[in-house]
């Protein structure tokens, strides 16, 4: 009988994120026979079945579900072993990984983040830009930024920042489109937005609280294609202030409408205690507070505007 090996874990522990060897194979940079062959030795070894395949996707069975947060504990502890005692300095190393929304993360953050990356040179960072919340429990991202707070109870959550939205168009369209003098007047006129059915956030669906019923003629999952548009002149868009205000190409209208949406950091509670993640939160939490007037129109204004 093969005796249990603690090694097996950490491929266990990837193909039950992954869901597919070839997928575990690529985080940890091994072949897929590979994952499969330790797989198989651990279920060998605790004489059960962890994972059953349904095609090309695997499932995790009930005891392997229970394995899961065995697993996830060793590779926390053993991440907190390496970084207390091989850090012993002081410095600040290894790799966090980072998931935002692609205004955010890539037009703020990243710049942000390369400062701090140059002041610690020991310590890789990864900005993950997708059209939706990243998924901690399967690690990946080690701190996540959205626009609503998790369901999950186990998240640790805090509110970072507020931000607010302004309707924006381009000079090109105002040529030709119906006069804007109020609000009531936006049923005239084209609007670019998202995808309804492809909202990963409720809090991406501005149209409606515009009293708007059609929907966009132009519509994009990614916020820099529908910024595009609008310069292109395809119609008006509710867009971050923290994007919109800065690019020329861009024009407000109707300065009295705002909306505040919020920003949320969320970290996995077991992450919480490695050094490294703790100083990216740290970092962020304190840019994004001290750049509050750049996410919030008139922010240091008696009279900014209220959410809409």
């Amino acid at each position: 009988m093969r005796q249990f090996e603690w090694s097996d874990l950490k491929f266990f522990l990837e193909l039950a994120r992954a869901r597919s060897p070839s997928a575990a194979a690529r985080r940890l940079r091994a072949d897929h026979t590979t994952v499969r062959r330790r797989v198989g030795a651990l279920e060998e070894a605790l004489r059960t079945r962890l994972i059953s395949s349904r095609g090309a996707r695997y499932e995790l069975t009930p005891e392997g579900d229970r394995l899961v947060g065995y697993a996830e504990a060793v590779e926390n502890l053993t991440s907190r072993a390496e970084e207390e005692l091989a850090n012993h300095n002081l410095n600040i190393s290894g790799t966090v990984r980072i998931g935002a929304p692609d205004a955010l993360g890539a037009l703020y953050l990243a710049p942000k983040l390369t400062e701090f990356a140059a002041s610690n040179p020991s310590l890789k960072l990864q900005l993950v830009i997708v059209p939706r919340v990243v998924n901690l429990s399967n690690r990946e991202a080690d701190i996540a930024i959205s626009l609503s707070p998790p369901n999950q109870h186990r998240q640790i959550v805090r509110r970072v920042a507020d931000f607010s939205l302004g309707l924006y168009t381009s000079p090109r369209y105002l040529e030709t489109a119906p006069e804007i003098m109020g609000m009531k007047d936006l049923k005239d006129h084209n609007f670019v937005g998202y995808i309804p059915d492809l909202l990963s956030e409720p809090e991406l669906d501005n149209l409606p609280g515009l009293g708007i019923d059609q929907g966009g003629v132009f519509e994009s999952s990614s916020i820099f294609a529908q910024i595009e548009a609008v310069v292109a002149g395809a119609g008006i868009c509710v867009l971050p202030d923290l994007v919109a205000s800065s690019d020329p190409r861009l024009q407000r209208i109707l300065p009295d409408f705002s909306l505040t949406r919020q920003f949320w950091l969320i970290i996995h509670p077991e992450m919480i205690n490695l050094a490294r993640v703790r100083a990216v939160i740290d970092f962020i939490c304190e840019v994004m507070r001290r750049d509050r007037s750049l996410f919030v129109k008139d922010a240091d204004s008696d009279t900014a505007a209220t959410e809409g």
